[in-house]
């Protein structure tokens, strides 16, 4: 009574007091005193306008939650749903942090102990994510909506083990004895099939309460099981887990996930019906999709998901369900409808789920996928090539991770898979179609890769292309060895660009020419002064000088506004008057003399820049006219 008065107190300090004392009193107050009392005085201080309030709030309900039974847990879930979703959706850091550090885990662990996990609690996040990605628009991200997503999935990923664990422990499987009496050391993974899952987590959740209490951790656990219905905690030794794994592994790996069947295990029914086709369906008809973020958010959960669940099941399950909606429908009379499911759904697929199997999925299905959209066959066409680069993109820009993540490792390894197939079969290819995307997907590897890998693998792959018979090729291959000039700083490997530039260009004709000029000056502020004035700059005469003597109008004019480009690009360079000279005047000279059959605003703009030039060189006072030429 004396903390419900004290609820409205003008003191934000005395209203904390309230907050702690529900907490405090939990343990101590009757069962209805708990389920009633306690929870109303949090539920009404959830609204207060003060954050720090607020997150004492969180803390103390995760410390209340614990002690509320599960006969108590159907009439009291609506209410304790809404003030957590309230309080996850708070604006305050303060409130967040508390959610985070206490509130989050216990809930989670309190809805298995209740047995409302599957039935309430992942339905709830799966209803919070579908609105927050309905919410989210791909070309105008918010971070905070970003956020809450990504803090969603991270709930999801933590109930997994509870999840698996649940289904390990419902499985029809037996067994068998126990090899030997059980000891402290071969106790663990798995309950004992015997014993209620809830049992197996009482710990769990009695330990978080005495972290944040600094009570007895002993003491709360007998008393939690007591009201849990758990007079003792049953495991399995090590022959037992290795034993039911065996039977579980072998059950999945000949499971038809596709094919009607029937099966006593409905807690593997669930997971495939309520979890993973649920998210799938909701990958498929969400816009915000072609977030690559949101993207990376949803491959990262997969991952963790396939991991936490194990390789069998993620090949029987996952990969299966995936795989059947990427490829079915390819006769259906929308073909747009279809281009859209695969643009939503292959990232996540490539990115999330492969990863879990074998190099050589991942191979075969990036080699499908290149083909068939440079073929356009199967249903694939062009207009999916910006997604195939945001999945090369996705694989090529995994950074070192944590040697304890086996799912991060197994991706790095994709990494590797992905450029060796790219930078040796798909080089190859006799089909031009599909060494162009494979140009295309170069570009994008360039900025990503390390410089190692850059220069032993990247670079001999892209001179290869540079010197393609088809036209299309050697001219893709133009834009990512510019890009190569401004990363690379070794004198060899530049000179080895330096040189196939001059490749390309002999006997080049006239698209190819424009392109070489126009990626010279894009590059021209960013690469080495040495590399600058000593390749783009005699390269440039070089092209000025051959421009002069085309017999053809049109492309002279067109090579002269592109070179004008390109000295412009020049500006705030500093350039030695020896370079000057050398290089840039003549070649203006000679620019300046075509520009004479071009219209004037184009031939006052290269005789003005001449006159700086040649003023940097004490030629002439860029005051004076210029004499016609």
């Amino acid at each position: 009574q004396i903390c419900w008065e004290q609820i409205g107190h003008q003191l934000e300090e005395r209203r904390v007091l309230v907050a702690e004392s529900c907490g405090s009193l939990a343990r101590y107050a009757s069962a209805s005193m708990r389920r009633s009392l306690l929870l109303s005085i949090l539920n009404d201080q959830i609204i207060d306008k003060v954050p720090m309030v607020r997150a004492a709030v969180a803390k103390n309900l995760a410390l209340l939650l614990p002690w509320i039974p599960p006969d108590a847990a159907s009439d009291k879930w609506s209410q304790i749903e809404q003030m957590f979703l309230r309080l996850f959706y708070d604006a305050s850091e303060e409130v967040q942090e508390s959610v985070r550090n206490s509130l989050i885990s216990i809930f989670a662990q309190w809805s298995v102990h209740v047995d409302r996990m599957q039935s309430h609690f992942v339905p709830m996040l799966f209803g919070e994510v579908q609105k927050l990605l309905k919410n989210i628009d791909p070309t105008r991200l918010h971070q905070q909506d970003c956020i809450r997503v990504d803090k969603v999935f991270d709930i999801l990923s933590f109930l997994l083990p509870m999840i698996w664990d649940e289904v390990v422990s419902k499985s029809p499987f037996d067994e068998g004895p126990p090899a030997q009496a059980l000891s402290s050391s071969s106790a663990k993974a798995f309950p004992s099939k015997s014993s209620s899952s809830v049992s197996s987590s009482s710990k769990m959740i009695a330990a978080a309460v005495a972290e944040q209490t600094a009570a007895d951790d002993e003491e709360q656990q007998f008393e939690l099981r007591q009201i849990y219905g758990c007079d003792r905690e049953q495991v399995m030794d090590k022959q037992q887990i290795d034993n039911l794994t065996g039977q579980i592994n072998s059950f999945l790996s000949n499971y038809h996930v596709l094919a009607p069947q029937t099966t006593p295990w409905k807690e593997l029914e669930w997971t495939i019906k309520d979890f993973v086709e649920k998210l799938l369906h909701m990958i498929v008809l969400m816009d915000s999709m072609t977030s690559t973020r949101v993207t990376n958010t949803i491959a990262r959960f997969l991952r963790s998901l396939c991991n936490a669940f194990g390789g069998a099941y993620a090949r029987s399950v996952v990969h299966a369900l995936f795989l059947f909606e990427l490829e079915k429908e390819t006769h259906l009379s929308n073909p747009r409808e279809i281009q859209l499911k695969r643009t939503r759904l292959a990232p996540v697929f490539i990115v999330g789920v492969l990863p879990a199997l074998e190099d050589s999925d991942l191979e075969q299905f990036l080699r499908d996928l290149v083909t068939n959209i440079a073929l356009e066959e199967c249903g694939w066409s062009l207009t999916q090539l910006p997604m195939l680069k945001d999945c090369v993109k996705l694989l090529c820009s995994q950074k070192q991770h944590d040697d304890s993540n086996p799912a991060d490792i197994t991706l790095t390894s994709m990494k590797t898979v992905t450029v060796n197939l790219l930078c040796r079969e798909l080089l190859m290819h006799p089909s031009a179609a599909v060494r162009v995307v494979v140009v295309h997907l170069f570009n994008v590897m360039v900025d990503i890769l390390s410089g190692s890998e850059l220069e032993k693998r990247l670079l001999p792959a892209l001179i290869t292309l540079s010197g393609d018979s088809d036209l299309t090729i050697k001219t893709s291959c133009i834009r990512p060895l510019g890009t190569f000039c401004t990363m690379v700083k070794r004198d060899d490997i530049l000179e080895k660009i330096s040189i196939q530039f001059d490749n390309i260009l002999e006997g080049a004709p006239h698209a190819v020419v424009l392109e070489v000029i126009r990626v010279l000056g894009d590059i021209i502020q960013n690469v080495r002064p040495t590399f600058r004035d000593g390749c783009i700059l005699p390269k440039l005469t070089r092209i000025t000088e051959k421009n002069s003597q085309s017999r053809n109008e049109q492309q002279k004019q067109d090579v002269a506004r592109q070179l004008f480009g390109a000295y412009k690009a020049l500006a705030g360079c500093t350039i030695s008057q020896d370079t000057t000279s050398m290089y840039i005047v003549p070649s203006l000279r000679t620019l300046n003399q075509v520009a004479h059959t071009m219209g004037d605003p184009f031939k006052t703009s290269v005789a003005q820049m001449l006159r700086e030039m040649e003023s940097v060189v004490g030629r002439i006072d860029p005051t004076q006219s210029l004499p016609d030429q």
